[in-house]
């Protein structure tokens, strides 16, 4: 059922059914959100509360509970200690909208029927200025972006959106062939909140995604903190 980055394999994941393992830092407070895929939580260890509806769950290890119903509104919270939790998705990248950034026209097909396995629709784009004209806001939920593309290449790319105050929240992840430390600095650096390298499998693919969005909620949330207060 799950996925084992040692040896590389999925034991019982298809695109209809995703299981991940995720360690939540405590005192972590979701954004209220919903999305079209139902999820289910086992929480290993830690204390939480999950707010559905309106209604508060409290939950603690060792329980189980329906966590997020298709299209609920709903947020999360840890509370002093960290949580260790395993989450299972029916569908979840369903009704996601990514903008694809990849010149290889077959790599970039590869991505989107995975994606589109995964539930996503998704937006093609061969080159950085390609995807400029297709990044709309209010249409486009994450990017995905190749770092090195003729044209516009993926740091460009991102540093345009960074400044653009009307698309500057999209989350945007990089995609590379090159797994170094270094690499994955110059992308932080230059404004991507998350980065994956090729080739990845399902559970790679949406943990990267959910991460780098979660990434950009946070970024985009705090100098509202700051202002509000």
């Amino acid at each position: 059922m799950m996925y084992n980055p040692i040896t590389g394999r999925t034991n019982g994941i298809t695109p209809n059914f995703f299981a991940t393992m995720t360690i939540r830092p405590p005192k972590i407070v979701d954004r209220p959100h919903r999305h079209s895929s139902a999820a289910i939580n086992y929480y290993f260890h830690g204390t939480g509360r999950s707010t559905v509806e309106g209604k508060v769950f409290q939950w603690k290890a060792g329980d189980l509970m329906l966590s997020a119903p298709g299209w609920a509104v709903h947020n999360h919270a840890s509370y002093d200690d960290y949580v260790y939790e395993l989450t299972v998705q029916d569908q979840p990248l369903r009704g996601l909208s990514i903008l694809l950034v990849e010149d290889a026209d077959d790599m970039r097909e590869a991505m989107r029927v995975m994606l589109e396995e995964l539930g996503a629709r998704v937006v093609g784009a061969g080159n950085g200025e390609e995807a400029l004209a297709r990044l709309r806001p209010g249409e486009t939920d994450v990017v995905l972006c190749d770092l090195r593309m003729p044209q516009m290449d993926g740091y460009e790319f991102v540093s345009l959106v960074r400044k653009d105050p009307a698309r500057a929240h999209v989350p945007v992840v990089a995609v590379s062939g090159f797994a170094s430390s270094e690499s994955y600095r110059q992308s932080r650096e230059a404004g991507f909140d998350g980065y994956v390298t090729k080739p990845f499998e399902y559970a790679t693919l949406v943990a990267s995604l959910q991460q780098a969005m979660a990434t950009r909620q946070r970024t985009q949330e705090g100098p509202r903190a700051l202002h509000s207060a």
